[in-house]
C-alpha cells in the first residue's frame, strides 16, 4: 500500500505560458510546497513522454511531496497535462477537490516560442518555423521525427495551441470554482497582482510577496544540428573532456557553446505574412476560447496588434 502526502493543486499548462515562473514564485511562499521535480507528469497516461522524463510509480510520486504534511498547499507543475485527453479525469480520481491552474497565451506566440524552445533543446531539426508547421502532417504519421526527440507530440504546434477543447476538459471534470485560468498577457503585465490572486485561490496568505523575475526565457541556438548530435552522442562530449589538452578543449568548448545557444539571438518576431495567415487560421479557435472564458481575445488574432 503506497503511503505519503498527496498534492492538492496542479499547474497543468500550457507550455511556454509562464508555468515555470509561477512555479518559482509559489516555491517561495512558506505555506506552499511544490515538488522539487517540476514536471513529473505522473498523470496523462496518453502522453508521449519518454520514461526517463516522467514518474510512473505512485510511491515515487508521493515521495516528491515528502515533508509537506503540515503545509496547506502542495502541488506540482506538469505543463503537458492540459494537452492530455486523460489527465483531467486521472487527476480528479486521485484528488477530487484539487485546485487546477491553467496558464494560456496567444496561441500564435505560444507556437513560435515552442518552436524556439524545441530547437534549443535539440527536439526540433527544422530551423524555419513556417517549414516546421508545414511538416506537422508528416509528423502525425510518424515521418520526419528528429532522432532522440522526447515527445513527438510537442512538434504538433497547432494541436498544442488549440486551447479551447483542452480547457473545456478541465471545466467539465472539476467544479468551475476549482479551476483558475491565467492569461499570459495579465501575468506579464501585472505579475505581482496575479501571483497574489493565485495565493488567494490556493487559500494561503496573500500578503506574501515573492521576488519577481522572469524564468525559462526563450533561447536561440545557432546550430541545432550540432546540439542535437551532442545530445544523442554524449560519449563524444565525455571524450573531449578526458582526452584533449586544456587549450584544445577550451577552443572546442567555445565552438560548442556557440552552437548550443551562445550565438546570435533568435529574430524578435515571425514573418508578418505568416502571422497574418495564422491569425486567420486561429480566429475561430480564439473566439471559442474567448466565449469559454467570457473574455474578448480578438486582439490575439489581429495581425496589426501584434
Amino acid at each position: 500500500m503506497s503511503q505519503g502526502v498527496a498534492p492538492n493543486f496542479f499547474i497543468v499548462g500550457a507550455a511556454k505560458c509562464g508555468t515555470t515562473s509561477l512555479y518559482k514564485y509559489l516555491e517561495q511562499h512558506p505555506d506552499v510546497f511544490v515538488s522539487k521535480e517540476k514536471e513529473p507528469h505522473y498523470f496523462g497516461s496518453d502522453l508521449d513522454v519518454k520514461p526517463n522524463r516522467r514518474v510512473r510509480d505512485l510511491q515515487v510520486y508521493l515521495d516528491l511531496f515528502h515533508g509537506s504534511a503540515n503545509i496547506a498547499a502542495r502541488g506540482e507543475a506538469s505543463s503537458k497535462y492540459l494537452y492530455s485527453e486523460r489527465a483531467a479525469e486521472e487527476i480528479k480520481a486521485f484528488a477530487p477537490d484539487a485546485r487546477i491552474i491553467i496558464m494560456l497565451r496567444n496561441p500564435i506566440d505560444m507556437m513560435w516560442s515552442m518552436h524556439g524552445q524545441n530547437l534549443y533543446a535539440a527536439e526540433e531539426d527544422i530551423l524555419s518555423f513556417e517549414e516546421a508547421l508545414d511538416a506537422q502532417t508528416d509528423r502525425r504519421e510518424g515521418r520526419r521525427i528528429p532522432a532522440g526527440t522526447h515527445g513527438p507530440n510537442e512538434l504538433q504546434y497547432e494541436a498544442m495551441a488549440t486551447f479551447s477543447p483542452q480547457v473545456q476538459r478541465f471545466f467539465d471534470t472539476f467544479d468551475r470554482t476549482n479551476v483558475m485560468v491565467i492569461l499570459f498577457d495579465d501575468f506579464a503585465a501585472e505579475t505581482a497582482d496575479v501571483v497574489h490572486e493565485v495565493f488567494q485561490f490556493l487559500g494561503v496568505d496573500d500578503s506574501f510577496t515573492p521576488e519577481i523575475e522572469v524564468h525559462n526565457k526563450g533561447s536561440w541556438v545557432r546550430n541545432p544540428g550540432v546540439k542535437r548530435f551532442l545530445k544523442n552522442h554524449p560519449s563524444i562530449a565525455r571524450f573531449v573532456g578526458r582526452s584533449l589538452s586544456p587549450q584544445l578543449r577550451s577552443r572546442i568548448g567555445s565552438i560548442l557553446y556557440a552552437a548550443k545557444g551562445g550565438g546570435p539571438k533568435r529574430p524578435a518576431g515571425m514573418d508578418p505574412e505568416l502571422r497574418r495567415r495564422l491569425c486567420a487560421t486561429f480566429r475561430p479557435e480564439v473566439q471559442r476560447l474567448g466565449a469559454l472564458l467570457d473574455r474578448n481575445l480578438d486582439h490575439w488574432v489581429d495581425p496589426n496588434a501584434a
